[in-house]
């Protein structure tokens, strides 16, 4: 079967001498691994449509039960998106990508969050440098949204430190078991739960790292919790 269809590049990597394997999220297909042949000759026919980052329309011929199919033609949507980038802006978006590649399967399309990753990576493009850190934060969040672990947004408790469930996002009693997030941490991640994605959240790369690790946990745990139930039904 041959699909056309439009895809966010979340990964490439060298295959062969003259080709690569490139993982995308598409609107129709949900997240697919593609051998692109020749895509890394001087003449390649896709020129920059299958880099990471990339908005582009992909033609695939799309082959049931294999886990890589071939693509025959890109063409990307938004030429010139990373002519001027920053490393927090690609820190930002490849930080969204990796999110979708981790978190996702195979094959489970969802038209939400391709436009989620989608509208992350052109915003955080063509956005302003000091909102790039909130408007991935948001993407990812809503990632965990729609996948039906959503951050709820809650009162911040007193104190400097809060713990967090990683059960329901819900912050705990201090003398409770819970992730421990900085009172500035948990809060700049209700502002972008709440808050348009296009603000600058002013925090320390210690503050990032804090972030990245929370949201690292909170995602494996529900991720882990899908595969133990996945498997309890097939042994039912």
């Amino acid at each position: 079967m041959i699909v056309t269809t439009d895809a966010v590049v979340l990964h490439s990597r060298r295959y062969g001498d003259t080709s690569r394997i490139v993982v995308l999220y598409t609107e129709q297909l949900g997240k697919v691994s593609v051998v692109a042949r020749g895509a890394r000759t001087p003449k390649s026919p896709f020129g920059s449509a299958l880099e990471p980052l990339s908005i582009s329309r992909v033609t695939i011929y799309h082959r049931k039960l294999r886990d890589l199919h071939t693509v025959s033609a890109a063409e990307s949507l938004h030429p010139g998106l990373w002519r001027e980038p920053s490393y927090v802006k690609l820190r930002s978006a490849m930080t969204v990508c990796e999110t979708l590649m981790r978190s996702q399967a195979d094959e489970a399309p969802s038209t939400e969050l391709f436009s989620v990753v989608r509208e992350a990576v052109v915003g955080i493009a063509l956005g302003h440098e000091e909102h790039a850190l909130a408007t991935g934060l948001h993407a990812r969040l809503a990632v965990a949204r729609l996948m039906g672990f959503g951050l709820p947004v809650a009162d911040v408790p007193l104190g400097s430190v809060v713990k967090i469930s990683v059960e329901d996002g819900l912050p705990r009693s201090e003398a409770a078991q819970g992730y421990r997030l900085t009172r500035k941490v948990y809060e700049a991640l209700l502002l972008c739960l709440e808050t348009d994605p296009n603000t600058n959240l002013d925090l320390s790369d210690a503050d990032e790292q804090e972030i990245d690790a929370f949201l690292t946990t909170y995602f494996s745990h529900h991720l882990d919790r899908r595969m133990v139930s996945r498997v309890s039904d097939t042994l039912r």
